[in-house]
């Protein structure tokens, strides 16, 4: 099943685990688990809210608690369900947070703690996104991950108008970005920041760096 999830093919994972789940035994909670991750794959969002959720309430001490609470709470997001999203990665007695202290290194909490973030933000609670992004700032991230979360602050600073202390996390935003997209996307809050701060010229040569053909459409 994880080999044909890796091939893409998604409709046969949940085929094949639904059809010896009855068999699985011990491994049960894997059988759902890779059954949620399949339908999430393959865009099935509500299924997989409810598969992930199914198996946080059978199985409580899953080693895939983390990752499925974590999976909930992202299959909500895409389905737009800020509330939901916020109160499963907020709640103290929620799965999320009690994974969370057990593994607090996890990538997945930081994940978590991202994801949590954009809701609050998308929310127009800018405060609290703030906090949430600022309590990651010591925390050693992979590159992709702390150039999510600058990202993040620097769009919530901007939001507040803190624009001068958003056009310095942006600034610093462009020298993370390690692809033509998030150089791209770099470039483009660079620019707005810019203009909102009424710098035309600086804006325009900010976005000037947009037109050209190695960038994405």
């Amino acid at each position: 099943a994880e080999a044909r999830y890796f091939l893409g093919r998604h409709d046969a994972v949940i085929e094949l685990l639904n059809s010896r789940l009855a068999q699985a035994g011990k491994l049960a909670d894997q059988y759902r688990f890779w059954i949620a991750e399949a339908q999430s794959a393959h865009g099935d969002y509500t299924a997989a809210a409810a598969s992930y959720a199914q198996l946080l309430k059978d199985f409580p001490a899953s080693s895939q608690r983390l990752a499925a609470s974590y999976g909930q709470a992202h299959a909500r997001f895409k389905l737009g369900d800020l509330p939901a999203i916020i109160d499963l990665l907020r709640q103290p007695q929620g799965a999320f947070q009690q994974a969370a202290q057990a593994r607090p290194n996890d990538e997945l909490v930081t994940r978590g703690q991202l994801l949590l973030a954009e809701a609050l933000f998308a929310q127009k609670d800018h405060r609290a996104a703030e906090e949430t992004l600022s309590a990651l700032a010591n925390r050693p991230l992979a590159s992709d991950l702390n150039w999510r979360r600058q990202y993040l602050l620097a769009r919530v600073l901007q939001a507040q108008q803190k624009l001068d202390v958003a056009l310095q996390t942006v600034t610093n935003l462009v020298s993370l970005s390690t692809n033509a997209p998030l150089q791209a996307e770099s470039t483009a809050l660079h620019g707005e920041i810019l203009q909102q701060l009424n710098q035309p010229g600086a804006a325009i040569l900010a976005f000037e760096k947009n037109l050209d053909e190695s960038v994405p459409a």
